[in-house]
């Protein structure tokens, strides 16, 4: 996502984007730009560094980072942050805000640390390229009042302001508390997850999360119809990325994270507790290499 962003803002001359990765990545894009494909065919240019400037003040600073790498994020962040700084938070899950409110506290004011919630396609093919099939970020309002608040214009992401941010982050929680875990468990793309014959099993997950939500204030008024248009495009999850990948997920902040916003409002959520850790146990079966390829018909099971 990071990625994509960086991508977007390049097509803006007006604008000093530097993009902040790994050694592989940034080094092929200091080589040859970084290259783009699927409904965009282009090499952009911009700053690519492995390392976090000494000043970030006055500018943008969007964290791109998966949830469990935000806390040591935010701390490599903090020095050279200050009041005029601007935080966009694009993280999955429950309780992002409130992780880098208690971090930054004192340094960056609250009205300039804001989250915002990502409805792109993106996948990483290989250092120096990705996949990128459109989208939009819903911002905070209160992204509105920065000097940062026509970002997004001219670029190929659009910027929408949500006029119930919190609601949405609801609602972005409840349709990846579904599709990503199982994605990750039948290591498919969104368009099998969006399928009629599966509704079944989404209709579980889809009851629990929404009535988390409704406990919390937050009427989502999603029916399974609402939610397979939401998914239909066929790009990977991020969190099958991350099976895939040997990495670990989000799955904490996303599943877990509605147990423990369900634990705090006195309830119970067994589904997501369940699904949480089903994940955690196939992160360690891909981590330690322990799942196993079908055999082929060459090589059949023997009873």
């Amino acid at each position: 996502m990071g990625s994509a962003l960086a991508m977007a803002f390049s097509h803006r001359p007006d604008l000093d984007v530097t993009a902040i990765g790994r050694r592989s990545h940034v080094e092929k894009i200091r080589e040859s730009g970084l290259k783009v494909s699927g409904i965009r065919d282009e090499s952009v240019f911009f700053t690519a560094t492995e390392s976090v400037p000494g000043f970030l003040g006055h500018s943008l600073v969007i964290v791109a980072v998966k949830a469990y790498d935000l806390e040591a994020t935010l701390e490599t962040l903090r020095p050279g942050l200050d009041s005029s700084s601007v935080l966009l938070l694009i993280q999955n899950g429950y309780g992002i805000r409130e992780l880098a409110l208690r971090q930054l506290q004192g340094i960056v004011p609250p009205e300039q640390v804001l989250v915002g919630i990502v409805g792109m396609g993106v996948t990483f093919a290989a250092p120096g390229h990705i996949q990128f099939w459109g989208g939009n970020v819903r911002l905070d309002s209160r992204f509105q009042d920065t000097k940062f608040h026509d970002v997004f214009e001219n670029t190929p992401v659009d910027g929408k302001m949500s006029p119930d941010i919190q609601r949405d982050m609801w609602r972005k929680l409840v349709v990846n508390s579904i599709v990503n875990p199982i994605s990750a468990l039948l290591q498919t793309s969104n368009r099998l997850i969006a399928e009629t014959r599966l509704n079944e099993l989404k209709q579980l997950l889809l009851d629990e999360g929404q009535a988390v939500a409704a406990a919390a204030g937050h009427e989502l008024g999603m029916d399974i119809a609402f939610f397979n248009r939401f998914i239909e495009n066929d790009n990977y999850t991020s969190m099958y990325q991350d099976i895939a990948k040997g990495r670990s997920t989000e799955v904490d902040f996303i599943n877990g994270g509605i147990v423990s916003a369900a634990a705090e409002l006195g309830m119970d959520a067994p589904l997501n507790r369940w699904i949480t850790d089903l994940i955690h146990a196939l992160e360690i079966a891909r981590s330690e290499a322990r799942m196993r390829p079908f055999p082929d018909r060459g090589n059949p099971i023997q009873d």
